[in-house]
């Protein structure tokens, strides 16, 4: 996921989680909110959902691809963007028309700050592999700039993972290479031209997540989550309590936060991931995607059109 970042105090975290109806069984992959009552689901086979009352109806979006959708980003609600399997669609009317940015990518992660500047990520095929990638743009996505990671050759074949970004220049990649059997996390700070490898490890990395300019989480499986306090100079791992994979991350703080995986896992922390609680989400189906549009409500979206609502 992103680092969209909620700067409301927090006093006590949601920790009820609300079943909601869904008008798709396709997988969901990634939801985002514009405010508390607008939001936007995306998935397989091309589905985009959208909610205009805080989830409590939601109307499917016609895209013209049946591709998987991985991310999306909305200005308001009528302009937006939708990047998924070699498709990287824009609207301007609210999902009636789009209009086709690129193709032939898989365009996995898009992020915008401040309006203008944004960066999307993805995996080029190479030899069988996803070699990652970013697009840069300066003008609120008018035009995009192409980046190709400067990774040691022992990385040569890497399958593409993640990332996730503080601001349009500090950033995280992380990224699994069958041949050495390992996860390597890669940082930067002069928006994707050089990286510096800062983790490595015998295990995947599935999401990591910016909580601020100093405080990085990072999930795994078997409920393992890592974190840094100084942006990826050292890292400690803390166990969550779940022996379950985690795949999705979401910190309403620095200290307060969301992990979601494998089998309708939830899992909350409100100290910084030395203790988490575990929250009963109605479901058993995979879990992929969290986002809090505010500090008192989440969202939370999976396999099978799970979407759940955290109050």
């Amino acid at each position: 996921m992103s680092c969209k970042q909620v700067t409301q105090p927090v006093i006590s975290i949601p920790a009820t989680c609300m079943l909601l109806s869904s008008p798709t069984t396709h997988n969901l992959n990634n939801v985002f909110f514009i405010d508390e009552h607008t939001g936007f689901v995306v998935g397989d086979s091309g589905t985009v959902l959208k909610t205009s009352n805080a989830g409590d109806s939601w109307s499917q979006v016609t895209v013209p691809t049946k591709q998987k959708l991985y991310d999306l980003y909305f200005f308001n609600s009528d302009t937006g963007f939708v990047c998924g399997d070699q498709v990287f669609f824009q609207t301007t009317n609210s999902g009636v028309t789009w209009a086709e940015i690129d193709s032939g990518l898989l365009f996995a992660n898009i992020h915008f700050f401040d309006g203008v500047k944004a960066v999307l990520s993805g995996g080029k095929s190479s030899s069988g592999h996803q070699m990652p990638f970013l697009l840069v743009s300066s003008d609120g996505g008018a035009s995009w700039d192409y980046r190709s990671p400067n990774f040691p050759a022992n990385s040569s074949a890497p399958i593409y993972a993640g990332e996730s970004f503080y601001d349009f220049y500090d950033g995280f990649l992380f990224i699994h290479d069958p041949l050495q059997g390992y996860a390597s996390v890669y940082r930067t700070n002069d928006n994707g031209r050089t990286w510096n490898s800062v983790y490595y490890a015998d295990h995947g990395i599935s999401a990591a997540y910016c909580a601020n300019s100093s405080t990085v989480y990072m999930c795994s499986d078997s409920g393992l989550v890592i974190k840094s306090t100084d942006f990826g100079l050292s890292w400690v791992g803390r166990t969550s309590g779940t022996t379950h994979d985690l795949s999705s991350l979401y910190f309403i703080s620095a200290d307060a936060g969301y992990a979601a995986g494998a089998s309708g896992t939830i899992i909350s922390t409100s100290d910084g991931g030395a203790n988490w609680n575990s929250l009963s989400s109605g479901t058993s189906s995979a879990l992929r995607a969290i986002y809090f549009p505010t500090a008192s409500v989440g969202f939370v979206v999976g396999a099978n059109g799970t979407i759940i609502k955290i109050l």
